[in-house]
């Protein structure tokens, strides 16, 4: 059968040639138009349950809500895991499926279970499904800006507007709103006032909730015409609120206005976005399962744009992480290197055969099976990203064999028929019988090679979904060019092969490998054992290395961003929060290379985010890399500095030390020193590139002045920073004489001048400065950020995103304890993070805290509460009601809805005495101190 394609493809080879041309035109247009992505999505395969029990502590919600949702969800088919966590207000219930399960068939199982939740969840709880996008599918984040207007109305804009606007956008999953506060109307009651009118809590509040009403009664006719009847009874204004009547006494009523207080306030918040010091209001954008990202953010842009025409003057939308770049930056390299790869292997034929035709069939498939392998990856579903594009890169090297092979089989062909060299006449039936005898090997060598990745694709779970791509590339690629080179590549060689070739021993390239070669391999044929001898110690030395060699998944992608996650205490309430974070990220942003900081402290409104308060995440924008300066003084260097000032000051007579004293202290000098120099470095270097960045620059010649102020910059951090080393350095020397008396004798200060002189000026020509890796920027963040009850760790967007849905894990490295008590897990995992602490490479190891969050309890004395004949549940609404708050009904404001929460005024809900006495109603009124018993724990 191969002889036969081959034969028909020669003879027929200007149909060959349209159909390979079509094929190629195909394959550029799915080049273009498929999903691209930076890394393949490694996320597991899991559907997302998440349930709303508003100011329910953690106990009750695992208790009523994740346990009996955890245990129901369990029995589902194709279920590989259930994993749960329970926080204050919700519960999250992760459902892992196996990989073979379709996405959205697992989310149908899912929603079928969950028909039945209300015959065991309390009543009012709805579980829902988490959007339906991936750990991956946070792709853009921004915030919504504008001078002049407060938290409040930037919170409204961004929820009842840009939120719907962008979420309209094909391949959006979800947009949340993160931070910000969210505007609600506040009833709060004075219960001396409600024991004065004689009306309990439940009655202000039903009171509320009966005054937001909207009926209809049908129509009524009019002569001709038909009126519809309208109802109209909702609340529009505080005036609505305070005016509504509870009841009445005496003919008198009594309004909401005569015991309570209704203004415009702000709701619980668990979500709070910083930026430029400043609280702000942001959103995300979760790209929908199986969505391509660089195309849905390209439309967000664009949807941006015309949503800012839309907003009131002065308000912007303002992107601070877009996957746009890396996508492009990391694809664009990878096809540049394909492309390279294409060009340089072109030019080797073309030099060792010496014949443009031959050299040119030859590269042709190289492109042509690329964009073949594009059209089976669309076909298969295989996106474009770092990986599936590697799996082509590194096949460039035996995509060219087949071609090579039959062009020189051809090629010989043609020189036994032609011995002078120079091809004559029409080359077709001469070349068929040459083509046949190697075409079947070639095309079976491919399948071999295609066959030798099938243990790859016997890797499941997280690893296959890394490597999956490149194996299907490697082999699509393989499989097209095994095609071309029994149907192009013969097609091709009677048409191109023509004029004078040349034998290979002509080439001075071939024969210089001969004469190398051929003497070398003589000379080893008649020594076979120690050729093996060789090999064998060549083999376990590679073995011997290699058990020393650092092992990891996969290599870090450099996101080009940095995500700093500390940790802190449970118990931190939402101020101390927000102070903190200020504080930290005006750190971060006193760092040149950095370009924008926004910290996160909490959840977004999301089920894809299950951030409790004390959870801060911090994204950090880097600049341009061209904007970093030079400021890195490498450790050798500042030991060379610090040395040159003790050898002068020992030249002079001023000191005296023995070898090991004075090798310590060059050491202490050298990095209290450095320490210093990196902090005046640092702030130099920042105030000079905001003061170029706040300068006003024509867009025609930025560029250039762009060069010219970092070329200045360069040469001023040089000759400022060598001096401040060398002036540290000797701070540092005069601090340790006057610790521990190193000088012989006095020295004074003209003479200290003369010392730094003469020591700089020879340091000043020994030494260079650097830009700084990412890698030094985190390791200063780090140590520039040690903060008494903060632990820091440090990340990047996808990777973390993958790490904390994947295992629930924040960090690449780490062990989960589990047990039945919080307290045992709790003091075991202290244990286990003690025993890290001592292993080598370890830097930051701490322990999740797991308990400490402090608890306000009042218990029911069922006994007086019988007495006076009230129910648990009259208590519990006072709890509820007057001190959590609950929402009465809600106000429609066009299209923008705001709760109304009862609640009593502050005073009374955070004055524990105070509470004691509030009055519980029932049959028989009584203070709560009586029915109930408070403590406090945690």
């Amino acid at each position: 059968m191969i002889e036969n394609i081959i034969e028909y493809s020669i003879r027929n080879r200007f149909i060959i040639i349209i159909l390979v041309a079509v094929a190629s035109m195909y394959g550029v247009y799915t080049m273009f138009n498929m999903p691209i992505d930076a890394i393949p999505d490694l996320s597991e395969n899991q559907v997302i349950v998440f349930a709303d029990w508003m100011g329910r502590s953690s106990k009750e919600i695992e208790d009523q809500l994740t346990y009996p949702l955890s245990v129901n969800l369990q029995g589902l088919a194709g279920v590989k895991a259930v994993r749960s966590s329970s926080e204050f207000n919700f519960s999250m219930i992760d459902i892992i499926f196996e990989d073979n399960i379709d996405f959205y068939f697992a989310r149908q199982r899912v929603l079928e279970r969950l028909s039945i939740a209300s015959t065991f969840l309390p009543e009012g709880v709805v579980p829902y499904l988490a959007p339906d996008a991936t750990a991956l599918g946070q792709i853009f984040w921004y915030t919504v800006e504008g001078d002049g207007y407060d938290l409040s109305e930037l919170r409204t804009l961004q929820d009842f507007y840009v939120k719907y606007q962008l979420n309209s956008i094909p391949g959006v999953a979800q947009v949340a709103t993160a931070g910000g506060a969210p505007r609600e109307y506040h009833v709060d009651i004075n219960p001396d006032k409600l024991r004065t009118y004689n009306v309990t809590l439940s009655d202000v509040y039903s009171a509320i909730a009966r005054s937001n009403l909207a009926v209809g009664g049908r129509v009524v006719h009019k002569g001709n015409a038909e009126y519809v009847i309208r109802g109209v009874g909702l609340i529009s204004s505080l005036r609505d609120i305070e005016n509504t009547v509870i009841t009445q006494r005496g003919g008198v009523p009594i309004y909401v206005k005569n015991v309570a207080v209704a203004q415009l306030g702000t709701d619980f918040r668990r979500s709070i976005l910083e930026k430029n010091n400043k609280e702000a209001v942001g959103g995300v954008v979760m790209m929908r399962y199986g969505g391509n990202p660089l195309s849905v953010t390209k439309a967000i842009h664009e949807k941006i744009k015309d949503l800012e025409k839309g907003l009131p003057p002065g308000v912007r939308i303002v992107p601070f992480y877009d996957r746009t770049e890396l996508i492009t930056g990391a694809i664009e390299t990878l096809k540049g290197t394909l492309l390279e790869e294409i060009i340089v292997a072109g030019l080797i034929v073309l030099l060792i055969l010496g014949h443009f035709g031959s050299a040119f069939i030859i590269c042709l498939t190289l492109p042509i099976s690329v964009l073949l392998a594009f059209i089976l990856m669309q076909y298969f579903g295989v996106a474009s990203n770092i990986m599936s594009l590697s799996g082509i890169a590194i096949s460039i090297g035996i995509l060219v064999d087949q071609a090579i092979v039959m062009v020189e089989n051809a090629t010989h062909a043609l020189h036994l028929k032609f011995p002078d060299g120079h091809i004559k006449g029409d080359t077709t039936e001469m070349l068929i019988e040459p083509c046949k005898m190697v075409g079947r090997p070639i095309f079976f060598a491919v399948l071999i090679m295609v066959i030798s990745f099938l243990p790859v694709f016997a890797l499941s779970g997280m690893e296959g979904k890394m490597f999956h791509p490149l194996a299907f590339t490697k082999t699509f690629a393989l499989i097209a060019v095994s095609l071309l080179s029994i149907t192009l590549v013969p097609a091709l060689i009677p048409m191109l092969i023509r004029g004078r070739i040349y034998r290979e021993e002509e080439s001075w390239i071939v024969r210089s490998f001969i004469n190398i070669y051929k003497p070398i391999l003589t000379w080893l044929i008649d020594r076979p054992k120690l050729v093996i001898w060789l090999f064998v110690i060549i083999l376990a030395f590679g073995f011997h290395i290699s058990q020393k060699l650092g092992r990891e998944f996969m290599p870090s992608l450099d996101e080009g961003s940095i995500l700093e996650m500390p940790t802190t205490v449970p118990r931190i309430s939402a101020a101390q929060v927000i102070d903190d974070l200020k504080m930290r990220d005006a750190v971060i942003r006193r760092f040149p290379e950095v370009g924008i900081v926004v910290g996160k402290a909490g959840r977004a409104d999301t089920p894809t985010d299950p951030a409790p308060l004390d959870m801060i995440e911090t994204v950090i924008n880097l600049r341009d890399q061209r904007m970093w300066p030079k400021r890195k003084l490498e450790y050798a260097d500042a030991l060379l500095g610090s040395k040159m000032l003790l050898d002068t000051l020992e030249v002079n007579g001023f000191i005296k030390l023995n070898a090991q004293t004075k090798s310590d202290l060059i050491n202490d000098v050298a990095m209290t020193a450095i320490g210093n120099f990196d902090n005046y470095m640092r702030e130099l270097s920042l105030q000079r590139i905001n003061d170029f960045e706040n300068t006003t620059i024509e867009t025609l010649v930025r560029e250039e002045k762009t060069k010219k102020f970092l070329t200045d910059l360069d040469y001023e951090l040089f000759d400022r920073g060598s001096r401040a080393y060398i002036q540290y350095a000797m701070r540092e020397i005069n601090e340790q004489n006057d610790r521990k008396k190193i000088f012989e004798k006095s020295i004074t200060t003209d003479e200290i001048e003369l010392v730094k002189k003469s020591t700089l000026q020879t340091f000043s020509d020994k030494i260079f400065l650097w830009k700084k890796t990412k890698s030094d920027i985190v390791k200063e963040l780090d140590s520039t950020l040690q903060m008494p009850g903060w632990g820091n760790i440090w990340t990047q967007p996808i990777i973390n995103r993958i790490d904390m849905l994947a295992t629930g894990v924040r960090t690449m490295i780490g062990v989960k304890v589990f047990g039945t008590d919080l307290k045992k897990i709790q003091s075991v995992s202290d244990k286990i993070a003690d025993v890290l602490r001592t292993v080598k490479g370890a830097v930051d190891v701490f322990p999740d805290q797991s308990v400490g969050k402090p608890y306000l309890e009042i218990s029911v004395n069922r006994e007086k509460a019988a007495r006076y004949g009230i129910s648990v549940e009259d208590v519990q609404n006072v709890i509820e009601i007057g001190m959590g708050g609950k929402v009465a009904t809600t106000t429609l404001e066009g299209r923008m809805r705001f709760p109304v929460r009862v609640r009593y005024g502050r005073d009374f809900r955070e004055d524990e005495e105070k509470v004691r006495k509030i009055l519980v109603s029932g049959s028989s009124s009584m203070p709560s101190s009586t029915a109930m018993g408070g403590s406090s724990g945690g």
